[in-house]
C-alpha cells in the first residue's frame, strides 16, 4: 500500500479562517480519522470507502479525492 498524491490538492476548512492542503492518500486518511464523530455523516462513510479503495488499489487516487470533495 503505496501512498498516492492527488494532481490538485484539496484545501478543507478547519475552523478560525484556517485551512489544512489534503495533498495525498495519506494525508486524506488522517483527516478522515481525525474528523469529529458527532460532524460525521454519510458522505463521511463513502469517502473513508473510498480511501481505504484508493489505498488498496482498488480504484484511483483521483476517484477517492472526487469522494472527500463530496464529503
Amino acid at each position: 500500500m503505496h501512498d498516492r498524491i492527488f494532481l490538485t490538492p484539496v484545501a478543507v476548512s478547519v475552523g478560525a479562517g484556517h485551512k489544512r492542503m489534503i495533498a495525498s492518500l495519506s494525508d486524506m486518511h488522517e483527516y478522515l480519522t481525525e474528523f469529529p464523530p458527532s460532524r460525521r455523516r454519510l458522505s463521511y462513510g463513502a469517502a473513508v470507502k473510498a480511501c481505504e479503495a484508493a489505498r488498496a488499489g482498488g480504484i484511483s487516487a483521483e476517484s477517492a479525492r472526487d469522494a472527500l470533495i463530496t464529503f
